[in-house]
Parts: C-alpha cells; sequence; structure tokens
C-alpha cells in the first residue's frame, strides 16, 4: 500500500495560505494602493445587494480586519427589510487612505427606479444622500448636478447571500437587481464583482473549517450557478465570510474580506 498522503486540491488557483503573513501583506497593500489617475484621490467601492445580503456586515469586517480589532461603523441588520436607507461614505483613515466604501440601500421594488442607478453610479449622489424616495433627480436636496471622476464610482460589488440560493422568491428580486446593476455597470466601462456572502451558512464542512472554503464542491457549485445566473464570468464571483457573532478577530475571515478588497481594488485600477 503507497504512503503516499493525498491532499485534496483547491478549486481556486489562488487560494491564499492561511497564515499571519498574507493578512499583513494584504494590510500593507491596500494601505499603500493609490489610484492611477491622478484626478481621483480616493478609488470609490460601490456595495449594493439585497436586504440582509450582508453589505454592513462586510463593511465593519473590512474595518476589523484592517485595524486589528473589533470595530462596527455600519448598522446590520438580519430581516426582510433594509437598514441601510442613506447612501453612505465609509473612509479607513490611515488604514486605506486610497480607499472609500459606499454602502446603499438593499434594492427593492421602490428602490432604483426612474434613472436613480445612473445617478449613482455617475456620482450624482453625495454621502447621507436619502436613497428611500421614489423619484430622484436634480431637484433632489443635495443632488451634485455636475460630478467629476472623484465623485464616480469606480467598481462595484453585488452582495448575494448563500443562504439564499434556494430561495426563489429572494432570487428572483436579486437576480433582477443585481443584473440591472451589473448592466448599469458595465455600460460605463465597469467590471461587476459578485460576493458570495455567507458561505459558512450554506456548507457545514465549511462552518466548521474555513480554511476548507477553496476545497468544497458545494461552494464550487455555489459559485458557477451564481455566475451562470447573474451572467458574469465565474472568477468574477468572490466567496467570502464576514464577521457575524464573532468578538475577535481571525486571520482566516481578515483574509477572505481583505482579499475580496484587494480584487476590487485591482479591478478599479
Amino acid at each position: 500500500m503507497s504512503s503516499e498522503i493525498l491532499i485534496p486540491r483547491s478549486w481556486e488557483p489562488t487560494q491564499p495560505l492561511w497564515v499571519p503573513e498574507t493578512r499583513l501583506s494584504l494590510r500593507q497593500s491596500i494601505a499603500s494602493f493609490a489610484p492611477r489617475a491622478s484626478a481621483v484621490p480616493k478609488v470609490n467601492v460601490l456595495l449594493v445587494g439585497g436586504p440582509g445580503a450582508g453589505k454592513s456586515s462586510l463593511v465593519n469586517s473590512i474595518y476589523s480586519a484592517l485595524e486589528g480589532e473589533m470595530v462596527r461603523l455600519a448598522a446590520r441588520g438580519t430581516g426582510a427589510g433594509t437598514i441601510t436607507t442613506r447612501f453612505t461614505k465609509y473612509d479607513f483613515e490611515d488604514l486605506a487612505p486610497a480607499v472609500a466604501i459606499w454602502d446603499s440601500a438593499g434594492w427593492t421594488e421602490d428602490t432604483y427606479k426612474h434613472g436613480a442607478l445612473n445617478h449613482v453610479l455617475g456620482g450624482h449622489l453625495p454621502d447621507g444622500f436619502e436613497l428611500d424616495q421614489r423619484h430622484i433627480d436634480d431637484r433632489s436636496p443635495g443632488f451634485r448636478p455636475s460630478p467629476v471622476a472623484g465623485d464616480y464610482m469606480h467598481v462595484v460589488l453585488i452582495a448575494v447571500p448563500y443562504e439564499e440560493l434556494s430561495n426563489e422568491s429572494y432570487l428572483a428580486r436579486a437576480r433582477s437587481g443585481a443584473r440591472d446593476f451589473r448592466d448599469h455597470a458595465r455600460a460605463r466601462g465597469l467590471t461587476p464583482l459578485v460576493l458570495l456572502t455567507k458561505v459558512d451558512q450554506g456548507s457545514e464542512e465549511v462552518a466548521a473549517d474555513l480554511k476548507t472554503l477553496f476545497l468544497s464542491d458545494e461552494i464550487r457549485e455555489a459559485v458557477l450557478s451564481v455566475a451562470d445566473d447573474l451572467g458574469v464570468p465565474a472568477q468574477d464571483v468572490i466567496p467570502i465570510k464576514s464577521y457575524s457573532h464573532e468578538t475577535t478577530p481571525t486571520c482566516v475571515i481578515d483574509i477572505l474580506v481583505l482579499r475580496a478588497l484587494s480584487t476590487a481594488l485591482s479591478v478599479a485600477n
């Protein structure tokens, strides 16, 4: 009998090493990141998704991973309604001086209508703008009629929760919203990325050990399914797990969320 030890092969060619050195490298890379365009002081990362997709949790998790301790900046929701109703900008100060993440309202029947997507992507809406409006135009309070390059959104992250992939009602709304953002982003020359969130809630193996994420056939099939459903390349679907019930940072979650942000910055640049 052969004594060779068979090591499961990752389906993700660029699977990270789950060690503190990887986390440190990602932190340093994000901290030193600079946009190529001189007219853009910060890369604006737009975070979109349905209610409960994990957008605000991701904002908190990224800040926690950069800071090295648990931080809560954005309110998190767990129900069917959307917690975020204002267009909210999050800066990370010296931790990521050239990065801003914009958290948006979860898509519903009443949001992002009548050209609102173009206003969001085109930089017409300032920090704090109320998105829960039936009509947004140049008469809306705070509307920015002549945005400059630094106001534009430069990359779009579409959050889709793993736990809802079998919920056809949720998935239908997510499919419609995600495709709208995908099409509007592409029309502006942007590459939308899809975040497959809450992966620990769909796989017992991954829930028990996040390091098996890129070895899991369940996750791989989910990535391929979401890519096909939303019409994006599979390499543009990023499975992640944000902080939820954890009280202290972990190296694996830090690496997952920082890796997602690093990928977004590479695409934006």
